[in-house]
């Protein structure tokens, strides 16, 4: 008979064990090295960082201070690369850098010899689709500017035009801040046309090789941002053209039909200005201004596409900011009248669920600047925060620490750990967590001036190989590809797996019996497997790792 063997996650109680918090390696002795874009690729961590020497250059570890070293030195002397962004995309990086004016694209497995330029580009978003990276280019054509869509798999022969997209540009279009984003198996993208500066919605068909105007009927929508999947859905802040209408949230279906979800801030022209979205149980959450109270945290059910008010903040008005998943809750930072607090948000409940856990801190000021960055890492979650200041250069600013948080007051904390204030100025790293080989990286300081690559590892919660719960049986635990769950408890409806950061990956209805789990497509690292009943009832919480 097989051995099967569980994973038992003891996610109420706190075991301490062996944590560390420390510099992975001081990489720019005399200034700061700003490490950023944290990268995974072929069991490698690569990052942008400056020596002081060379510039801003792609470093790579292997979790080793030893071994954290420039992959490559691609620009000699002190200049360095001016890349924005480091993306990965089927088992490559890809990277841009300004030589004289002209915009280059290249293509990386991490090594000086297979780094190669695709071509002049200047290039925002990229986004894997249909077999291939696509991304959005603009460039003189000798009479004006235009925008094209391109595709490549990594070599230069390999990345070809697709179509031209608008023409016409007196000045070059910012496609940085243009969007990109898969649904229904076709590429949505925001872009400018030339004729009206409107930012437009355009979807493009792969299998058809057309692309297609989103509009609501016959009334063009514009200035579209935010996009965001949730199941069957793509949401996103427009403005709808001829209307009243101003900026509010939106929402495209499979049939490419789009529909105003709601008009939140009523007054002519009034935007409400969506903001802090956030997917959780087939609910999108997000902070809209009603343009009487200001900013108000809501929530939208993904089925009836109906808006649910959750609560207000703040007599003026506050976003719902850092929101993160975490055992079978809601947790995120808000500023009151008073203080900048963190919350805990029953999912099954609004507003009288809604729990103070912490008073980060007395006073006014931005919650995002004194809380950011939630993760998920052994089981807690964890945050940066300042309940402090610290003087610098005649100014007070936020002294950030390393938090922890296992769902009630008494455990929202620092992490009590030697070197904790090496956190500082990690509130300016809020896109930078990374985990990677059992460890968390992200940007910290190790004084007032100097940013460099702060590694924190703790002992893994305890793992039971005792099949201590008879219902559940999860095998194999670390898996390579895909893994099993054997379920025998006839009221065991959904399996929800979430990321570190507390991003859902995928959910899965359950039958009794053997289920097969599909993450051949996910990327390595760790995993949180929840299992709930029919009422989304929590029964069990499991860490998984995919090797």
């Amino acid at each position: 008979m097989k051995n099967l063997i569980v994973f038992i996650i003891l996610i109420i109680s706190q075991n301490i064990h062996a944590q560390t918090l420390e510099v992975l390696k001081n990489i720019n002795t005399s200034s700061t090295s700003n490490p950023s874009n944290f990268t995974k690729l072929n069991n490698k961590l690569y990052f942008f960082a400056d020596d002081g020497i060379n510039g801003n250059e792609l470093w790579v570890t292997d979790g080793a201070t030893a071994n954290t070293n420039m992959a490559f030195n691609l620009v000699p002397g002190s200049a360095g690369l001016n890349s924005l962004y480091l993306y990965k995309g089927f088992n490559k990086l890809y990277f841009t850098n300004s030589i004289g004016g002209n915009d280059k694209l290249y293509a990386s497995d991490g090594t000086l010899a297979n780094t190669i330029a695709l071509g002049n580009f200047y290039v925002g978003k990229l986004q894997e689709y249909a077999g291939a990276v696509y991304f959005i280019e603009t460039h003189f054509n000798f009479t004006d500017y235009e925008i094209n869509l391109y595709k490549t798999d990594g070599t230069l022969a390999g990345t070809t035009l697709v179509m031209n997209l608008e023409s016409g540009f007196a000045s070059q279009p910012n496609v940085d801040d243009y969007e990109m984003k898969v649904f229904n198996n076709k590429l949505y993208f925001t872009g400018t046309e030339s004729a009206t500066g409107y930012n437009r919605l355009v979807a493009y068909d792969a299998a058809t090789n057309s692309v297609t105007l989103v509009s609501v009927g016959a009334t063009p929508i514009y200035n579209m941002y935010n996009l965001h999947v949730l199941g069957n859905k793509l949401f996103m802040v427009a403005n709808q053209e001829y209307t009243t209408v101003g900026n509010e949230l939106f929402v495209v279906d499979a049939s490419n039909n789009v529909t105003l979800v709601s008009n939140i801030n009523a007054t002519s022209g009034g935007n409400s200005d969506p903001t802090a979205f956030y997917s959780y149980a087939n609910k999108l959450y997000f902070s809209a201004n009603n343009g009487i109270a200001g900013f108000q945290f809501y929530y939208v059910d993904i089925y009836t596409t109906q808006v649910f008010f959750i609560g207000s903040f703040s007599t003026t008005g506050a976003s719902a900011d850092n929101l993160i998943a975490y055992n079978g809750n809601l947790y995120f930072s808000a500023e009151t009248d008073t203080s900048i607090n963190f919350y805990k948000l029953d999912t099954l409940q609004t507003v009288n669920s809604l729990q103070n856990l912490k008073t980060i801190r007395k006073g006014f000021g931005y919650s995002n600047y004194w809380v950011a960055t939630p993760f998920i890492y052994n089981g807690t979650l964890h945050f940066f925060a300042s309940d402090t200041c610290f003087l610098n250069g005649g100014l007070y600013q936020p002294d950030m620490q390393l938090w922890q948080c296992q769902g009630t007051s008494a455990s929202t904390k620092p992490v009590n750990i030697a070197n904790n204030t090496i956190a500082r100025y990690a509130f300016n790293s809020a896109r930078s967590v990374t985990e990677y080989n059992g460890s968390m990286y992200f940007l910290g300081n190790i004084d007032a001036t100097n940013n460099e690559v702060v590694k924190f590892t703790t002992t893994p919660l305890a793992i039971s190989t005792q099949n201590t719960n008879n219902n559940f049986a999860i095998y194999p635990n670390p898996f390579t590809s895909n893994f099993s769950i054997e379920n025998k408890n006839d009221n065991t409806t959904k399996a929800i797996i979430t990321n570190i950061t507390g991003n859902i990956m995928l959910t899965q209805k359950m039958h009794v019996g053997i289920n097969n789990i599909k993450m051949q497509d996910a990327p390595t690292g760790i995993y949180l497997l929840q299992l709930q009943d029919a009422q989304s009832k929590l029964l069990g919480t499991y860490k998984i790792a995919k090797q």
